[in-house]
């Protein structure tokens, strides 16, 4: 019997789940402010524009991250499973893919993006401390809004976009 969490589950959920999963950092980890080894003040001059080391790792990282997850979604099998089932749900459980498997690979999938980027976060920002996302959630829903709720390509174009235009607006120029 397969259960529709996402029917069941509302936001304050969600916002409740945080802040309890924050509170246990603070319990395990403690609340101090660490830092990666990376030096802030370094600046790389590509020209036009000027790249942190951290800044550097976090693009190269999303040039490897970003392509290998479109791929993963549309030539795998599994990605194909993925995305049928995000279409219809009865259709794919009836056509043969086991529904539930699929959903803990999403979630498994989610949960080590959402990791990995952010340690990037931790890395292009240097210090970090349990607090470290509140910062940017809600740039984080205005981007998936802004591409479409559902759309993953919807919401990469609207980062980007949204990254773009947030650091050319404080762009001094060539200086």
């Amino acid at each position: 019997y397969w259960r529709d969490w996402s029917s069941d589950v509302c936001s304050s959920d969600l916002v409740g789940l945080a802040l309890m999963l924050r509170d246990a950092i603070f319990l395990i980890g403690g609340p101090q402010t660490r830092e990666y080894a990376i030096d802030q003040t370094a600046v790389y001059d590509l020209g036009l524009i000027r790249v942190s080391p951290g800044q550097a790792v976090a693009i190269a990282i999303t040039l490897v991250v970003a392509p290998a997850t479109a791929l993963l979604l549309a030539k795998t099998p599994i990605g194909k499973s993925m995305r049928a089932v995000a279409e219809n749900r009865d259709l794919a459980a009836i056509s043969g893919i086991d529904v539930d498997r699929i959903g803990t690979y999403v979630w498994l999938l989610a949960g080590a993006l959402a990791g990995l980027s952010g340690v990037m976060f931790a890395v292009v920002q240097g210090i970090f401390d349990p607090n470290l996302g509140s910062q940017v959630l809600f740039l984080i829903f205005t981007a998936v809004v802004l591409g479409g709720i559902g759309s993953a390509y919807g919401a990469l174009v609207a980062g980007v976009a949204l990254g773009l235009s947030m650091e050319l607006s404080t762009w001094s120029g060539l200086a």
